[in-house]
């Protein structure tokens, strides 16, 4: 297949920035968590400040990209344009490179391996692979910085393969151990794997392990940590449960993705043949060996939500070098309909994810928002959130389990029930054993800091038709915490008649505040009994 021309690659371009087009207007919870610091930072106040009268706290895990986005405030449609449009560029990017390189290789300009015909053709089909893969441009214009990460690996990992310039590879690296906790260990496999080859490469080390050190001497002087909080917040203690869910999490990515993982399966038949052996193919190995071991370092902290993070985030993060290798594995088996089975591969990865995520149309309305298509971000647009900030003072303390729309949009004193921008809460706190990964909560600490608003994750029918079973279906551990503690259930109403049909979790009121101020404001609100606490 002839590749000078470009014209296949202006294709893919074009595919793909209409898929980044058509998921703009969507931002995932967690990006807004991080407009929340950048903005702040931005406004001049201390790195990692969440609430403004309360000291810093390290609640998101990107400082790179943190930064980056901060430059953009304190104007938060700037800093939201911003994520979205670096991180469309990422993933343009990344099939570039992938692209490059089978040109590159089709020219025998490839160094530190064989240029052949499988390799020439790996590139090139996890190229189409790439720029095919409605999840790589969802989450590129999500407002994440997992797209920026993808591409970072792949250029660390790949680029010298193309003689990249020394200074942008050192660059690169840097990025990569700033941007995420785990790149440093990409960039030093980089480094190590070619300077053994070209000594130069190995110059990388040096700054790479002054940003490594940058980075934690900084946490530690600024929040006297050595991780970041969410870090403590998520698996800081939790165990076997999280090794157990994240085995589960990356298995259920590999069965998602069997059509990726099926030319593994050939694996033993090009060993026995030696078709694949360690002396040419050392590239092919050390790389899956690396993947296994980032999907085994990440299970280890119970891998994602799906229903927050759809995809398998931290799947797909490493899916390009996947899709490369398996490719690789494909075209080694030297079959006359090799390049019929990496095409279909291909276009399975356009369908099938579509799949895995949409189980009916209101999931499909929920992660995609292709019926609204536009180049705004959708932001702040809740009306429940807005109702909570026309009817309430600005000094007021909010509790949730929400850290992304719903701070921004009232952006008042919050509590973050679930301890990713809460010291306490990381640190103190217990994991749910029945609930999510996510679910480590200190709700006596929380109610006894008495905020005027608490949001109980459960719907507000659940309390007022005293439903146990349905009090306890998400986070069973949270609302037995809530509906039992005495200064809660005697000290709070819930409010009923906020719109409830745009969020449908119950919003309960601090009694004094509520009858001061609230109820001459429109505030409604009404006892309620706990099914868990008698007087």
């Amino acid at each position: 297949m002839n590749l000078y021309s470009y014209r296949i690659f202006f294709a893919l371009a074009f595919f793909i920035i209409l898929c980044l087009a058509a998921t703009y207007s969507f931002t995932l919870e967690d990006a807004q968590i991080t407009y929340r610091y950048a903005l702040r930072y931005s406004e001049g106040f201390s790195w990692g400040t969440w609430n403004r009268d309360e000291v810093p706290i390290e609640g998101f895990t990107t400082p790179l990209w943190m930064l980056i986005l901060s430059i953009f405030g304190p104007n938060l449609d700037s800093i939201a344009h911003a994520s979205k449009l670096i991180g469309s560029f990422s993933a343009l990017c990344l099939v570039y490179l992938f692209f490059i390189l089978g040109i590159k290789c089709q020219r025998n300009e490839i160094n530190f391996l064989h240029s052949n015909h499988a390799l020439k053709n790996s590139f090139l089909f996890t190229s189409i692979f790439c720029a095919l893969s409605l999840p790589i441009s969802w989450y590129a214009t999500t407002g994440m910085e997992t797209v920026t990460f993808m591409f970072l690996i792949s250029a660390s990992l790949l680029g010298p393969l193309i003689k990249i310039n020394l200074l942008l590879y050192i660059f690169i690296n840097m990025a990569l151990v700033a941007i995420r906790p785990e790149g440093v260990m990409f960039s030093i496999a980089s480094a190590v794997y070619f300077g053994y080859r070209d000594k130069r490469y190995l110059y990388a080390l040096v700054p790479i392990a002054v940003t490594l050190l940058t980075v934690f001497s900084h946490r530690y002087l600024v929040f006297q940590e050595l991780m970041p909080n969410t870090y403590f917040a998520k698996s800081g203690d939790g165990g076997l449960r999280h090794l157990m869910s994240g085995v589960f999490y990356f298995g259920s990515f590999a069965l998602s993705y069997w059509y990726v993982f099926l030319p593994y399966l050939a694996l033993p038949y090009l060993l026995k043949r030696r078709l694949l052996t360690f002396s040419e193919d050392d590239f092919y190995f050390i790389g899956i060996a690396g993947v296994a071991m980032f999907y085994l370092l990440i299970a280890k902290s119970g891998g994602d939500n799906f229903y927050a993070f759809p995809h398998w985030r931290h799947g797909l993060v490493l899916l390009p070098l996947v899709a490369f290798f398996s490719f690789y594995t494909l075209f080694k088996l030297n079959l006359i309909h090799s390049t019929k089975v990496a095409t279909s591969i291909c276009l399975l990865n356009l369908a099938l994810p579509l799949v895995a995520v949409i189980p009916s149309s209101q999931e499909m309305l929920r992660f995609y928002q292709l019926d609204l298509f536009g180049f705004q971000h959708r932001m702040l647009n809740n009306p429940m959130f807005i109702w909570i900030k026309e009817n309430n003072r600005s000094d007021i303390t909010i509790a949730s389990s929400l850290a992304g729309e719903l701070p921004l949009t009232v952006d008042y004193t919050h509590i973050d029930i679930l301890g990713l921008n809460d010291r306490v809460v990381a640190h103190e706190g217990s994991f749910d054993p029945q609930g999510p990964i996510d679910s480590k909560t200190n709700m006596a600490y929380v109610v006894g800091r008495m905020p005027e608003l608490i949001e109980a994750y459960f719907p507000p029918e659940c309390i007022t038709q005293v439903d146990v079973d349905c009090l306890l279906r998400g986070r069973p551990k949270l609302a037995r915490e809530l509906l039992t503690n005495p200064a809660f259930v005697e000290g709070y109403l819930l409010i009923d008649n906020a719109p409830y049909e745009y969020f449908n979790r119950a919003l309960f009121i601090r009694k004094d505040y509520y009858l001061s101020y609230a109820r001459l404001n429109g505030t409604e609100a009404v006892d309620w009994v706990s099914p868990f606490y008698q007087q």
